[in-house]
C-alpha cells in the first residue's frame, strides 16, 4: 500500500465530511498493509473503512444479520446487481475498474470494492455510493431492521 493510495481514500472521505455527509473522518491508522479510517455515518455508530489493496471495505457495515436470512440474501443480490453490465455510469461499477461484494461474518455484513485499475478514489466513491444505496434499500424494504439495528428514525 502506498502513501498515494491512502491519500486518495482520505481525500474522498474528507470530501464527504466537508459536505456534511460524514462526521469526524480521522487520519488513517496504519497496521502493516492496511489503513483504517473511522467516521460517523447513519447515526452514532462509527464506521470502519479499511484500505488493504486491492480492496477497500466498510467493515461491519450492517450488524445482526443472520447469514442465511431472507434479508441477507436480498442485500447480497442487491449489492451484486451493481456489478451488472449495462447500468448507467453513475448507477453501477465499470467492470474494467472495480467490483463490489458483500461478506457476512458473525452476522456482520461488510461491503468491499476491489479496485481493478488502482484508482482508489474511484473505488472509494463507488463503495460509498453502494453503501448509501444499500441503506436506502433497507429503509424501503427492511424498515424494522433499520429501526432496531441501525438506529434509524421511525419518521
Amino acid at each position: 500500500m502506498s502513501l498515494a493510495q491512502t491519500q486518495d481514500v482520505r481525500e474522498v472521505l474528507a470530501g464527504y465530511a466537508d459536505r456534511g455527509v460524514f462526521r469526524g473522518v480521522n487520519d488513517a491508522a496504519l497496521a502493516g498493509e492496511t489503513a483504517e479510517f473511522k467516521f460517523t455515518w447513519f447515526g452514532i455508530r462509527p464506521m470502519r473503512c479499511l484500505l488493504a489493496p486491492p480492496s477497500i471495505t466498510l467493515r461491519d457495515f450492517l450488524h445482526a444479520m443472520p447469514t442465511r436470512s431472507d434479508m441477507h440474501r436480498d442485500i447480497k443480490a442487491f449489492v451484486a446487481a451493481f456489478n451488472e453490465p449495462g447500468l448507467l455510469e453513475h448507477r453501477g461499477l465499470d467492470s474494467n475498474r472495480a467490483s463490489v461484494k458483500t461478506a457476512n461474518r458473525n452476522q456482520r455484513v461488510s461491503l468491499s470494492v476491489t479496485s481493478l485499475d488502482g484508482d482508489y478514489a474511484y473505488a472509494t466513491r463507488k463503495l460509498i455510493f453502494v453503501a448509501h444505496e444499500t441503506w436506502q434499500h433497507i429503509h424501503c424494504n427492511w424498515v424494522h431492521y433499520a429501526w432496531d439495528e441501525c438506529g434509524a428514525s421511525m419518521e
